[in-house]
């Protein structure tokens, strides 16, 4: 009997393997690269648990010797195969594929009680074993928390560069060049990262920055910008005007002999204006303009008591 982490991949041959599992996971934790088929329950004598056993699903040969697989790697393709009912045919020329039957079995007991599982296997494997592929997940999590305007790309580059230069051998690089290869997986991981880091999809160091140029021109542009989270408060928002809207609100005042102090201002809330937030707008009619001028604008996360206090608390900040 073996005890062991993990299962080899290529598990083949008469053995016995001893490794801890998962209760959530029983099976997972004893996974190797042979192509198995479902697993059916089963019992022996004098065994207090669960018994499962399964047979292998056997592969696929190709049978053309004209086949640029046998050209190219020296022998007949066993391992790339699609279906096109009502068979299977190879993935390089297209020819019938025959089946090759595996005879091999693959038995789990489970022990009540117990934080092992035994695996026993018997038969000899005809099929060709699937490597599993090195997880990146955690150093490609690091990388993206620490660059989140990083490339996919940029992340695969960067890190199989440390290994290059960590490791003499090539054959490491090779392997975890493998873990890289799926673009798409990079993408939806650094997507994840950024959505833990901005959980409403917006970055307010992009928001500093555009400030910060606006602020040259005209400072009610962007005129305040708060982040809730860093700030202690329960408010996160950003309030927009303009010198000009500005100057509005301040003939508005009663008394000021405009006739914008005649008028009445109009207060409503927009959800589909900014990703994930709402949007609250303080308007007039223009009398000389004969339209709906918008004085302010709000971005916050809900349209609720304390968001419209804070608004209206911006409001006399730029009037004052």
């Amino acid at each position: 009997m073996n005890e062991v982490e993990a299962l080899p991949y290529d598990i083949d041959g008469l053995c016995v393997y001893k490794l801890p599992f998962k209760k959530d996971a029983m099976m997972q934790s004893s996974a190797d690269g042979r192509p198995w088929g479902r697993w059916k329950c089963s019992s022996r004598k004098n065994l207090n648990g669960t018994r499962r056993v399964a047979e292998c699903g056997g592969t696929y040969e190709c049978v053309n010797l004209a086949c640029p697989y046998l050209k190219t790697y020296g022998h007949k393709n066993n391992v790339q195969f699609k279906k096109l009912p009502p068979e299977v045919v190879c993935s390089c020329c297209g020819y019938s594929a025959k089946p090759m039957a595996c005879f091999s079995r693959k038995i789990w007991e489970f022990p009540d009680g117990a934080s092992h599982v035994l695996v026993y296997h018997y038969g000899t494997h005809k099929c060709t074993a699937i490597k599993p592929i090195v997880d990146v997940s955690s150093e490609v999590n690091k990388f993206f928390k620490e660059n989140s305007s990083a490339k996919p790309s940029q992340c695969a580059y960067e890190s199989l560069k440390a290994t290059l230069h960590d490791t003499k051998d090539v054959k490491d690089v090779y392997e975890k060049a493998q873990g890289y290869a799926d673009y798409k997986k990079l993408q939806n991981v650094k997507q994840k990262v950024v959505e833990s880091i901005n959980p409403l999809g917006h970055s307010f160091d992009a928001i500093a920055t555009i400030k910060e140029a606006a602020d040259k021109v005209d400072k009610f542009l962007i005129f305040r910008a708060e982040d809730g989270r860093l700030s202690g408060s329960e408010n996160t928002f950003v309030f927009r005007s303009s010198r000009e809207k500005v100057e509005m609100m301040y003939q508005m005042q009663r008394g000021s002999g405009s006739s914008l102090a005649e008028q009445y201002c109009f207060l409503d809330a927009e959800h589909d204006r900014v990703q994930k937030m709402k949007t609250i707008n303080l308007s007039v009619e223009h009398p000389a303009l004969k339209e709906l001028v918008t004085l302010a604008s709000m971005d916050c996360q809900s349209e609720s008591t304390n968001t419209l206090s804070e608004f209206w608390s911006q409001v006399n900040s730029v009037s004052v």
